[in-house]
């Protein structure tokens, strides 16, 4: 895994600004997402699909969504 890439932004075609908004939204998904699934751990009749809800709307946004 590659943990370092000067080139990244240039590889992917994308400002800084566009990539820093999309890996923010990502991120900021991704940590609601762990706290609705660790609520649902202990409440588990509640937020029932909230975490399946929020890894598939980021895989969408990560595999379909266009950059920039």
């Amino acid at each position: 895994m590659k943990y370092v890439d000067l080139s990244h932004l240039k590889k992917n075609n994308i400002s800084y600004l566009s990539h820093f908004k999309r890996a923010t939204w990502l991120s900021l998904n991704m940590i609601l997402g762990g706290v609705l699934c660790f609520v649902h751990a202990f409440i588990p009749f509640i937020f029932v699909e909230a975490g399946s809800d929020k890894v598939k709307k980021i895989y969408w946004e990560i595999i379909h969504a266009k950059k920039g």
